[in-house]
């Protein structure tokens, strides 16, 4: 990839050290990302030590974080001022740098994939990972065919497997990039639709359970958030307790504290005839602050499908919003995912002890369920099956470039022989192999597995979906100043985009939308608060809380 920015350092040193006390307004700046016509920055200041900041970003916009992010909207105006002042006690800096950017940015980066074969041909789909629109495509596919298209979609005459060498050139005004990239084709005879595996009926058709946390507090006031557990209930009925009632699925209400602290809540829904009803108790106290909420480990699980001596399990937690999910499946598989899947091995046993262990500040909750597994497993009348292609996964680590994936197949045979394709074009032949997606441009791949063993072949296929952790609302929390009467502390999102929708309530009725804030409490007036993190992208939507005390 080429690409052409050019960044002029322009420095302005305004030296103030008065009272013999030392600062300094130095800064530098990273890409973090590009996208059309926007380009996202982290500053960072390489001031030590407690410091007023204040960013002129050159654009209209402000910042008084210590390390910023900033997003720039590249239209006409190309080129930004960016002025740091740093105030400590009686000494004053300032620096000055000047960013210009180009919109000549262009790259041959591709991705491609089979999306059709036979035993004499195949159709592959390519992909530009960076498209420009008004840049020039030029596609060779080694074959002696081409195209200008930008993403096209080309035949191969293949039978059997063969090596085909793709090149793409791309100009855009003065940025010209080549890539070229060697695919392997592998032609079959299509295999048979497997047979649908029936689901069995859900345990339960509606539960009116629900959380809730304040959003903001005051003396003799609480503002507080309620959020329902069931996400398509036809019918949603709350009462406060206080006389107040509503029909929203999600409500936000506001309790006045005169005499009265303790509130019946109830919420009841209704679906397809299915009627649920659940009462909470909350205490507010008299500075508007919420008792904490409770935690509780309760779970659901579904059979989805099982074959042979492999079974597969969709667990879900009844509990939104836990600072961590501890699984133990009881075949010495474990997960921390909050709803995981699992495969287990039927030929040892047909039920398993499943434990899941939540924490949400200082509660910590456990609950234990069994698994059965219907039919008879010493049953002479059994059919095992000689292989299965039953597999799971594991998102070990995800950050904004690449995920860590942990596969299992779910077959004990260890004389079966294993194909893996990852969906990126990498493929393995390992029982359980680990691999490494490069999630820049895509987030979803299917992953397929092949087993084979004597005359029995099996092939199962799974989303493998990135796109959840795009949202990922883990942070942590770090105190850089405290003299007993206020405390500035840095919260730091984990394997989240920047370019997400974040928001961070600091539970003194302070709220961020910064990624990676900074906030000041006023500690001699409460000492414990919690800090709850809500990140949204799209269709994901998640959300954490942590206690902080000083």
């Amino acid at each position: 990839m080429k690409r052409q920015y050019v960044f002029l350092f322009i420095f302005l040193i305004v030296s103030g050290a008065l009272s013999g006390q030392d600062c300094t307004a130095r800064f530098t700046y990273s890409i973090i990302n590009k996208i059309k016509n926007s380009v996202m920055i982290k500053f960072t200041s390489t001031m030590k030590g407690s410091a007023k900041y204040l960013w002129d970003f050159g654009d209209g916009i402000n910042s008084d974080l210590q390390h910023p992010v900033h997003t720039y909207i590249i239209t006409s105006k190309k080129d930004f001022t960016v002025t740091l002042k740093v105030t400590s006690g009686g000494c004053s800096d300032k620096e000055t740098q000047t960013l210009s950017f180009s919109d000549e940015d262009c790259s041959a980066a591709f991705t491609y994939e089979v999306i059709k074969s036979d035993k004499n041909s195949a159709d592959v789909r390519f992909t530009v990972s960076e498209p420009v629109p008004s840049a020039s495509y030029r596609w060779s596919f080694g074959d002696g065919k081409g195209t200008k298209k930008m993403n096209p979609t080309h035949r191969y005459k293949v039978s059997g497997e063969k090596k085909f060498t793709v090149k793409l050139t791309v100009k855009a005004g003065s940025c010209e990039d080549k890539k070229v990239q060697v695919i392997t084709l592998k032609t079959s005879e299509p295999e048979p639709a497997p047979e649908p595996t029936p689901e069995p009926a859900p345990t339960e058709i509606c539960t009116a359970d629900f959380i809730y946390e304040a959003i903001s507090i005051a003396p003799s006031r609480a503002t507080v958030r309620f959020t329902s557990k069931m996400g398509d209930a036809s019918k949603y009925e709350w009462s406060f307790g206080d006389g107040k009632n509503s029909t929203d699925k999600n409500p936000v209400h506001v309790y006045v504290i005169i005499a009265k602290k303790v509130f019946e809540v109830t919420l009841s829904v209704v679906k397809s005839g299915c009627t649920d009803k659940k009462t909470k108790t909350i205490t507010i106290g008299e500075t508007g602050e919420v008792a904490k909420v409770e935690c509780s480990a309760d779970f659901s699980f579904e059979i989805k499908k099982y074959q042979g001596n492999g079974g597969v399990v969709q667990f879900t937690s009844a509990m939104t919003g836990a600072s961590s999910y501890k699984w133990d499946f009881g075949d010495g598989h474990t997960s921390m995912d909050k709803n995981p899947s699992n495969v287990f091995d039927l030929s040892k046993t047909r039920i398993y002890t499943v434990t899941l262990e939540v924490k949400k500040d200082t509660c910590t909750d456990k609950k234990t369920k069994k698994v059965e597994f219907p039919g008879d497993m010493e049953s002479p009348g059994e059919k095992k099956s000689e292989c299965t292609a039953e597999f799971s996964y594991t998102i070990i680590r995800q950050d904004n470039t690449k995920g860590l994936v942990q596969f299992a197949s779910g077959l004990a045979d260890s004389l079966a022989v294993f194909d893996w394709d990852f969906g990126d074009g990498i493929k393995s032949a390992k029982k359980n192999p680990v691999h490494t997606y490069d999630i820049t441009s895509k987030q979803q791949f299917q992953a397929v597995l092949k087993v084979t063993k004597g005359g029995c072949s099996d092939t199962q296929k799974q989303l493998i979906d990135f796109k959840k952790g795009l949202c990922t609302a883990e942070f942590t929390v770090k105190i850089v100043y405290n003299d007993g009467n206020k405390a500035r502390v840095e919260v730091t999102c984990k394997a989240s985009t920047p370019d997400a929708d974040f928001t961070c309530n600091f539970g003194d009725g302070t709220i961020s939308k910064e990624w990676n804030p900074v906030h000041t409490y006023n500690i001699a007036l409460k000492k414990k608060y919690t800090i709850t993190l809500r990140v949204r992208k799209g269709d994901c939507d998640d959300q954490s809380e942590q206690g902080i005390s000083f």
